[in-house]
């Protein structure tokens, strides 16, 4: 287990290489909170220890949500899709867990990011009304 000050100087490492943590994913910003208020477990800690190692070495990339390059997902249960660090949806198809979800949040997932590359493409804001006005046009 890790002492206080080995965890302080790895978020401090993390923070000061990632824009204060603004080029971190939401989870992984959620870790280093975790670490800097000392409610890490022994797993925490061992992937702190590899984000470290990610950063340090210029390896770190944020994880796309679904595998869709820009989407990210919101803090803990938001469960917001952010195209860009900008709102345009909300998923709950792993809180209802109906029947083929992860196939379906994936598919829409996808078609989200086809929609938001659409209004990027045509300078057009990417936001929910847009995505909304726009998305059964997209295929």
């Amino acid at each position: 287990m890790m002492d206080r000050e080995n965890i302080f100087n790895l978020t401090q490492n993390i923070l000061q290489n990632s824009d204060d943590g603004d080029a971190l994913s939401n989870n992984d910003l959620i870790l280093v909170e975790h670490a800097v208020n000392g409610h890490l477990t022994p797993r925490g800690e061992v992937v702190l220890f590899q984000l470290n190692h990610k950063i340090t070495n210029g390896e770190y990339e944020i994880p796309w949500f679904c595998g869709v390059e820009n989407l990210t997902r919101g803090y803990a249960d938001d469960r917001s899709v952010f195209w860009k660090g900008i709102r345009v949806e909300h998923y709950d198809h792993d809180f209802w867990q109906s029947e083929g979800w992860q196939k379906n949040m994936i598919e829409d997932a996808e078609h989200l990011g086809r929609i938001c590359q659409y209004l990027e493409a045509n300078c057009i804001a990417v936001n929910f009304d847009n995505y909304y006005k726009y998305g059964k046009r997209v295929n």
